[in-house]
């Protein structure tokens, strides 16, 4: 896999972070909850941690939802979304960390829930074990009433991941009026897989996150694929219609204009045109809707 400085981020501005938090509230409605209802949040002084946290709301959120005191940790590769520290709640607090590198002795062993999701971008070449390894090295030695790992050893971690993702490629444009245009939008979702494709970006292993983590001696609890609902495709499609611009305007424009695309691909003007065509299809009907993982 890459490192984040061969991974440009999504641009830090006000945009990017309404997009995630209204990606968060999508989710969250969708599936019907914050975290997986098998995990019990009834033990004291519980320590969680949340990995790629960005905005820091799946933490806060939490935290109401929650009938006894935690320390709710939240960690990001950048702090550019993180919410001021005297917003914020006493039990929860944020910190940069480069999860795709081993985490510092200070945050091995320390977590009873480890929350990672939405990294989907960040892995390249099928291969989520980096991300996978700093989360299970996060989980604390002792073991849960109730586990989510096969040991009931001190050498096994123990604890839960929760992990959810988007799979952006299970995006395919949906023409609910057969009348309406929608080859934009068609033509901008394929040059758009084939880009991320070409850098190392595509999301089979989604497909087989369950199989990758059992065989890291984890035991799925659960594992189900949400289609997101016709009841909220209207704000589904204006996240991914924040998401395509956010993407195209802040990385792939400015590489396509250094020179930096793959043969056959538009050039950057071609993408102002397809991105500006897909807005008008959205208006018209269109509709952009992913699965949860």
């Amino acid at each position: 896999m890459s490192t984040p400085a061969e991974n440009p981020p999504l641009s830090h501005d006000v945009d990017t972070a309404i997009r995630l938090y209204m990606q968060h509230w999508l989710c969250t409605t969708d599936t019907g909850f914050i975290i997986h209802p098998e995990i019990p949040l009834d033990t004291e002084n519980l320590n969680i941690a949340d990995v790629g946290c960005g905005t820091g709301i799946w933490l806060i959120d939490l935290d109401r939802q929650m009938s006894r005191m935690g320390q709710l940790h939240g960690y990001d590769i950048s702090s550019a979304y993180f919410p001021p520290a005297d917003e914020l709640p006493e039990n929860i607090r944020f910190e940069t960390l480069d999860a795709t590198q081993p985490p510092p002795e200070d945050l091995i062993d320390q977590y009873d829930v480890v929350h990672l999701g939405h990294v989907g971008l960040c892995i390249r070449n099928e291969d989520p074990t980096e991300f996978l390894m700093t989360c299970i090295a996060m989980l604390s030695a002792y073991i849960c009433p109730v586990t989510c790992v096969r040991g009931l050893t001190q050498t096994e971690p123990g604890g839960y991941l929760c992990w959810d993702e988007l799979d952006t490629g299970s995006v395919q444009p949906i023409h609910s009026d057969p009348a309406a245009s929608g080859g934009h939008a068609d033509l901008l979702e394929s040059f758009g897989l084939a880009w991320l494709s070409s850098h190392g970006v595509t999301t089979r292993w989604i497909r087989t996150l369950d199989d990758t983590c059992t065989r890291y001696g984890l035991e799925v609890v659960d594992f189900k694929r949400k289609p997101a609902s016709d009841a909220l495709a209207r704000p589904w499609t204006m996240m991914q219609l924040m998401a395509n611009r956010d993407y195209i305007e802040n990385e792939i424009i400015p590489m396509t204009e250094a020179g930096k695309f793959p043969k056959g691909h538009p050039t950057a003007e071609g993408w102002r045109e397809m991105l500006k065509n897909l807005v008008r299809e959205c208006q018209g009907g269109v509709k952009l809707l992913t699965d949860i993982v």
